[in-house]
C-alpha cells in the first residue's frame, strides 16, 4: 500500500507471492513496540486467517509462567489461596469451536507442557505449585488443599453433573505433576490407578458424592 523505509524496523512476515514485499513490521522504541500491517489484500478473505495467526503468535510470546496454547480455546487465569493457605491458580478453559468439536490445547506450567481435553463445556484446572488437578466436568471442585512432606491433601466437592443423574456417577480427574512424578493417589484412603489416555493426559476414575479427601504423593 506504500513505499516503506525500515529505519530500524524488523520485518516479521513477507508476502508469499512477492517475497521482497514486507507484510508485517515491528519497530521497538524504548519499552514499547509498534506493528505495521502492509497488506495489499484488504479486507480480503485470507486476511482474517493471517491476522489470527499473527495475534496468536504475539500473544503466546508474551505469556508468563502459566499459559494455554492451542486453537479454539479461550481461557482466563485467577490467583487465590485455599483456606489452609496454599496458593493456587485456577484456569477456566472454554471451547469456542463453531462445530462443537473437542479442543486439545496445551497447558504450560513453568516449563511443563500438559495436554488438556476441552469438550463443549467449561473445563477448570487447579494449578497448585507442582500439581495440576483438572476434573473432566465442572461439577467437581477443590475447596481446600495443603501439602505436607511431599503429599498433597485436597478436599473435593462434587455435585451431580445434570439434574436426575446419580450422585455417585463415575468421574474422571486429570492429575499431573509439573515437577517430579506421581507415586500414589488415594481417595478417602483407597488407592486409585493412574492411567494415560490417548492424548497423553493422565487421569484417575472414581465415584464421587459430595465431599472427599483426595491425596497425591509426589517424589
Amino acid at each position: 500500500m506504500a513505499k516503506l523505509e525500515l529505519c530500524g524496523a524488523k520485518v516479521l512476515a513477507y508476502a508469499r507471492e512477492q517475497p521482497a514485499q514486507p507484510v508485517l513490521l515491528e519497530h521497538r522504541v524504548g519499552k514499547g513496540a509498534v506493528y505495521l500491517l502492509a497488506n495489499w489484500e484488504y479486507p480480503g478473505m485470507r486476511l482474517d486467517a493471517f491476522i489470527t495467526d499473527i495475534l496468536r503468535t504475539l500473544a503466546e510470546s508474551q505469556q508468563a509462567e502459566i499459559a494455554v496454547v492451542g486453537r479454539e480455546v479461550f481461557y482466563a487465569l485467577y490467583d487465590d489461596t485455599t483456606p489452609s493457605g496454599a496458593a493456587f491458580s485456577l484456569a477456566y478453559l472454554v471451547n469456542h469451536d463453531i462445530y462443537g468439536q473437542p479442543a486439545y490445547p496445551i497447558l504450560q506450567v513453568r516449563g511443563a507442557k500438559l495436554p488438556v481435553r476441552v469438550g463443549r463445556e467449561l473445563r477448570l484446572a487447579w494449578i497448585l505449585d507442582d500439581l495440576v488437578i483438572a476434573p473432566d466436568d465442572r461439577f467437581v471442585k477443590i475447596i481446600d488443599a495443603r501439602k505436607e512432606a511431599g503429599v498433597w491433601e485436597l478436599t473435593l466437592e462434587a455435585m451431580p453433573p445434570v439434574a436426575g443423574a446419580p450422585e455417585d456417577a463415575e468421574r474422571s480427574i486429570q492429575v499431573e505433576a509439573t515437577a517430579g512424578c506421581i507415586t500414589r493417589i488415594e481417595l478417602d484412603g483407597r488407592p486409585l490407578a493412574l492411567e494415560s489416555r490417548i492424548e497423553g493426559d493422565q487421569v484417575v476414575r472414581c465415584r464421587l458424592a459430595q465431599r472427599h479427601t483426595f491425596q497425591v504423593s509426589l517424589s
